[in-house]
């Protein structure tokens, strides 16, 4: 890893997301600056460094987190399985 990479679980530990979803998000398109490097994800440093610091004095949610909770949200209501009691015969 160089100094410009993040591992997926740096990502994690930095924004409270589970490596597991960001790598389903990273895996689906959707974590930008994402990457794959030897069958590991990487984030881009930079990229995520310019996310997290387009924080407000306001809102201390940086955009980069924002994204992440519309992406997650988003992904749960897409693939939200019905349950057995609904699904049709």
């Amino acid at each position: 890893m160089t100094n410009k990479d993040l591992a997926i679980e740096d990502v994690a530990s930095l924004t409270g997301i589970k490596a597991t979803t960001l790598r389903t998000l990273a895996r689906n398109g959707r974590l930008p600056g994402a990457y794959k490097l030897g069958g590991s994800w990487r984030v881009n440093r930079a990229q995520f460094e310019r996310h997290r610091n387009n924080d407000s004095a306001v809102n201390r949610r940086s955009a980069y987190m924002k994204k992440l909770l519309l992406t997650i949200k988003q992904a749960k209501v897409e693939h939200t399985p019905t349950p057995p009691s609904l699904a049709a015969p």
